[in-house]
């Protein structure tokens, strides 16, 4: 009768990683979390300075309307009536966590915001918000006086909610000019929009 042998029993050889490959796969991740960093930082550049250019190609509309065009608006029965004393003006502004440029006019002989300021929801986009920008940016404004506040959801002494520029039938900004200033969000300055009273700008 034949012995049965004893079935043999073998030992994972588990040595773990050795330190060279701990350090390969640390340099690795390193690598990989550089570059996700520089492109962040490259798109977040990218949508500070498309919110510039978004911003000079709706100054030149407004500017180029003012000049050229009557402000028309429908009244309350819808027919259309001229008012030969209105401009045409934008307000760029911050709601929630996004900026947003809306299209409007401006009423002299008004007593308040409310009625100085008349913006017609059809006439903008996104449910009457207006143009929206990245969230990713921010935008601060420095008017005529060198103080510098960020466009922000709130006003403050460093805040204010809105900014109201204002063109006359003769292309002059006669209100809101300033320099305006485009932001990461991490405070880097990309771009800035100079408006000046005679209603030229420039981008630096």
């Amino acid at each position: 009768m034949m012995e049965s042998k004893p079935k043999s029993r073998h030992l994972l050889n588990n040595k773990g990683y050795s330190l060279v490959e701990m350090i390969i796969v640390i340099a690795i991740i390193a690598v990989m979390t550089g570059v996700a960093t520089v492109t962040v930082t490259l798109i977040n550049s990218a949508r500070a300075k498309e919110a510039a250019v978004t911003f000079t190609s709706e100054l030149s509309d407004v500017s180029s309307k003012a000049k050229n065009q009557m402000v028309v608006m429908e009244d309350a029965s819808g027919n259309k009536v001229k008012y030969p004393s209105y401009s045409y003006c934008l307000k760029i502004y911050k709601e929630g966590g996004k900026n947003y440029i809306k299209k409007g006019y401006y009423n002299p002989d008004g007593t308040s915001d409310a009625t100085k300021y008349i913006f017609i929801d059809s006439e903008n986009n996104n449910g009457g918000r207006g143009i929206s920008l990245s969230s990713r940016i921010e935008i601060k404004y420095t008017d005529s006086t060198g103080v510098e506040k960020t466009i922000s959801n709130t006003a403050g002494s460093s805040s204010v909610k809105e900014v109201y520029i204002v063109f006359d039938r003769t292309g002059r900004c006669i209100l809101g000019d300033g320099d305006y200033n485009f932001y990461k969000t991490n405070s880097s300055l990309v771009a800035t929009v100079r408006l000046k009273k005679n209603g030229s700008y420039q981008t630096d």
